[in-house]
């Protein structure tokens, strides 16, 4: 590298791993292709066409599973989660003037209101989307934009992701395709060489490091255009990072998950042929 940190660019082909990609190709052809192409529709935004089966069965088994898990975990009438009361909470309500009873009213209140945006802006559409994507290929990038408050899911086309031994995410580095409208002026003028026409796509690279900041774990998200580093860097505690690589079935040592489908791939190819 001639002590020069490597682009982002340089990072996402140096960790993409092609058995991971090829595999879950392989797995989408027998059972729903269109969760994963043949090739990133976010290089250029071209459908491409499909290689599909001969059978549908497996396609219908993953859209079962995958609406299933999502519902269980994302019931639509009730909270999907629980804010516990503490003696530190409960001291702080009781200040404010509630009893104990009023506020695990208070916290029963917060639960539904936070599980309910779940459902905005089709969020629970990408959740089912990201959970055939774990179904299938074994991995996702959840991504809940802050400001917008939508919620994507990408596959292993998109991004790479590096761990340790213990599973912790180290680095992951997402690959996107922008509009020039969507870039500032001034960037555009000092590194893209003033082009103007606003549709016009080009590659953003976002890079998600681990990071030890006064004893904590926190993520730092840095991103980068055509090779030159574009925006301000922000800085995420470990639970709060917007950005979620996650897994099906993580094997220790391995810095990518395994689907669901990858443990009956005996069966989904005797019923291809």
């Amino acid at each position: 590298m001639d002590g020069k940190l490597e682009t982002c660019e340089a990072l996402f082909e140096k960790f993409k791993d092609t058995h991971v990609l090829n595999a879950s190709q392989q797995f989408a052809e027998w059972t729903n292709p269109a969760v994963f192409p043949s090739a990133s529709t976010q290089d250029t935004g071209t459908r491409y066409a499909l290689e599909r089966d001969y059978q549908s069965k497996g396609a219908m088994l993953v859209n079962n599973l995958a609406s299933k898990v999502v519902q269980a975990l994302f019931p639509q009438n009730s909270s999907f989660f629980e804010i516990s009361s503490t003696p530190q909470m409960l001291q702080i309500a009781e200040q404010m003037g509630a009893d104990a009873k009023a506020a695990a009213s208070k916290f029963a209140g917060i639960e539904n209101r936070a599980s309910a945006r779940v459902f905005l802006n089709a969020g629970y559409a990408a959740l089912t989307h990201a959970m055939k994507l774990l179904v299938i290929t074994g991995n996702v990038l959840l991504y809940r934009d802050p400001v917008s408050k939508k919620m994507h899911s990408y596959s292993v086309r998109d991004y790479v992701v590096k761990r340790d031994g213990s599973g912790n995410v180290m680095l992951t580095i997402l690959k996107e395709r922008i509009a020039l409208l969507d870039v500032p002026v001034d960037f555009r003028m000092s590194f893209l060489n003033g082009r103007t026409d606003p549709y016009e796509d080009v590659t953003l690279f976002t890079k998600i490091t681990r990071k030890i900041q006064n004893g904590r774990v926190v993520y730092e998200i840095t991103q980068e255009c055509e090779g030159h580093g574009i925006g301000t860097k922000s800085t995420y505690p470990e639970f709060l990072c917007p950005y979620i690589p996650l897994a099906w079935n993580l094997v220790t040592g391995e810095h990518y998950g395994r689907g669901h489908v990858e443990d009956f791939a005996g069966d989904f190819a005797r019923l291809s042929e």
